[in-house]
């Protein structure tokens, strides 16, 4: 809405990936499934999810506007919620799968460790045509933080955003933002999601106009012009 106004962008939700090594080997990156038409049984999030929207979209990025159209190269698609979605991971009824999480998630833990899998990186080219034509921000999930996982995943995700109206007074926006910034190890002490935010990125990725108040701020510590 045209009053609506960013605050500050705090830990990203990722985009997670994994896969059988059978399907997806050692290399192949999500990219190579989509372009090179790999086989698969595809594990999404149902329709009305914002994963099932991002599932899409990475398949979009890479010229199939149908994704369920992948049935004519042999692959298909399981939609299932959350826990479902990790249980046909391992009663096999699914190769691949694909959900939006913080990182790292007791979900993804969870199922490479019942069954041998890899986390899958998206690929330069898709993770690229993602953030361009869809607003993502591109990302790292560091080696170690799965078990198995000894090598960086290149994907992409998107901030958990803090809003408001333009009508709220400057100050109160102005020290909101500064209490984030300055005090962010007591933050990652209450709560450990607060330890994927990186405050030199708080002004990034509002997809609206930032108020007032959190634009000075920025300003001050050098974050914008």
């Amino acid at each position: 809405t045209e009053n609506l106004r960013a605050v500050a962008s705090l830990s990203p939700t990722l985009v997670h990936v994994w896969g059988t090594k059978d399907v997806v080997g050692t290399d192949l990156t999500l990219e190579d499934l989509i372009t090179k038409h790999v086989k698969m049984r595809f594990g999404a999030m149902p329709a009305g999810k914002g994963s099932y929207f991002v599932s899409r979209q990475m398949f979009q990025a890479m010229g199939i506007e149908d994704m369920d159209s992948i049935s004519e190269w042999g692959a298909s698609l399981y939609y299932a919620e959350g826990s479902d979605l990790v249980n046909a991971w391992k009663d096999r009824q699914v190769d691949v799968v694909m959900n939006l999480l913080n990182a790292p998630d007791s979900l993804v833990e969870e199922a490479l460790t019942s069954r041998e899998g890899r986390l899958i990186d998206f690929g330069k080219n898709l993770a690229a045509k993602m953030a361009q034509d869809f607003g993502f921000m591109e990302y790292i999930i560091p080696a170690g933080t799965y078990v198995g996982q000894d090598y960086d995943v290149k994907t992409v995700g998107l901030p958990l955003v803090i809003f408001t109206r333009d009508d709220v007074d400057d100050t109160i926006i102005y020290y909101m933002c500064k209490a984030i910034y300055e005090h962010i190890g007591e933050l990652v002490k209450a709560n450990n999601a607060f330890a994927e935010v990186d405050v030199k990125k708080m002004h990034l990725g509002g997809g609206v106009r930032l108020h007032p108040g959190a634009e000075k701020f920025y300003k001050e510590v050098g974050l914008i012009d």
